[in-house]
């Protein structure tokens, strides 16, 4: 499963002088160009989804998209929700399935929930002077910085800016351009230190065009895409930094939090309410994707009920645990009809597809 956490890929990236491509995909078309262009190369990837997609229930199918191919393909690959505006899109957007969040205002609360779930966040500010770049880091408390600029009058006082930043700066830095970078631009924040660069409309720039001239085939609009993407793959410089990424990176592996149990003889009339309710109740809480119940089909069994709750990182185990709604829910409902219980947290290495 090579998604992979997106802190340790723009660690790798800031030390060792290359950059990492985030691309925003906006289709299924994309998603898959993108990362078999990626495969291709054997260049890390991150794909950036946001939820501005104009279309009713989207952005779950590209997060789901997203996480199947990366769970089956050879290639470190994080998936990023493009600016969580508050901290229900935040939730709903880790709930999916994206491993990283981005943030581009003082939203500490959305930072605090993301670090209780394990997803690092990354601030995104216009390209400012350092102590206002420090300020907002001390008062977020985020992962990595991407620095909003645009590539017109591109000249040596907005790289003088990044450098003192990137100078300065304990944190992994980015760049987020209003239009494509040239590859001399690209060089120019490579050699400052800058760990990924948001490469904007590329993917869909390129899917566009193809749709525009009429292609013959879904190749076509393939080739459009995965020529777009390659080009600037190998000017940030990561083609062929697939195998020493993944020895670098933490694997990102959901936890399966497994509940068996008996209920008490008089309680066995509450055990469906109980189950039902905490099905709504613990399923709210962030970092966890879903919340299942299921019986024992043998009547001899052992234990003769169950609760399989998936977290999407080991940092949820303690959070989850000590949630307001999960020890009320605990404590008043599951715990008094319930003494015969085991409790076991598994790590998930494999696909499950």
């Amino acid at each position: 499963m090579p998604l992979v956490d997106l802190k340790d890929m723009l660690d790798h990236a800031s030390h060792n002088k290359y950059a990492i491509a985030s691309l925003p995909v906006t289709s299924l078309e994309s998603v898959d160009a993108v990362v078999r262009t990626a495969e291709e190369l054997q260049a890390p990837v991150i794909l950036r989804i946001s939820d501005n997609t104009g279309i009713n229930n989207l952005l779950e199918m590209l997060v789901i998209a997203a996480e199947h191919t990366g769970q089956r393909t050879s290639i470190p690959l994080a998936i990023h929700f493009d600016r969580a505006s508050n901290t229900e899109a935040g939730v709903s957007a880790i709930r999916m399935g994206c491993n990283s969040i981005g943030i581009n205002a003082l939203r500490h609360e959305v930072v605090e929930m993301a670090h209780g779930c394990g997803v690092p966040v990354e601030g995104q500010i216009a390209l400012t002077a350092m102590d206002e770049a420090q300020s907002y880091i001390e008062q977020t408390d985020v992962d990595f910085l991407s620095l909003s600029t645009t590539a017109d009058n591109w000249n040596e006082a907005k790289l003088q800016q990044i450098a003192q930043i990137k100078r300065n700066c304990s944190l992994p830095v980015g760049v987020s351009a209003g239009k494509p970078l040239t590859a001399p631009q690209l060089q120019q924040l490579i050699d400052l230190g800058v760990a990924t660069i948001r490469l904007f409309d590329c993917a869909d720039t390129a899917l566009a065009l193809a749709q525009s001239g009429k292609p013959d085939s879904p190749q076509d609009v393939y080739k459009a895409i995965s020529g777009f993407v390659g080009e600037n793959m190998r000017a940030l410089g990561n083609a062929g930094r697939a195998s020493e990424v993944l020895e670098h990176c933490r694997k990102w592996n959901p936890i399966e939090h497994v509940i068996i149990f008996n209920v008490s003889a008089d309680a066995k009339i509450k055990v469906e309410h109980m189950l039902a309710h905490g099905r709504q109740v613990l399923s709210q809480i962030p970092g966890v994707r879903y919340v299942h119940t299921g019986h024992a089909v043998q009547t001899g069994a052992a234990y003769q009920f169950c609760w399989l709750v998936r977290f999407v990182h080991t940092a949820v185990i303690d959070t989850y645990r000590e949630h307001p709604a999960h020890k009320i829910f605990a404590d008043e409902l599951f715990r008094p009809i319930a003494p015969e219980r085991i409790s076991i947290d598994y790590e998930i290495s494999t696909a499950p597809w």
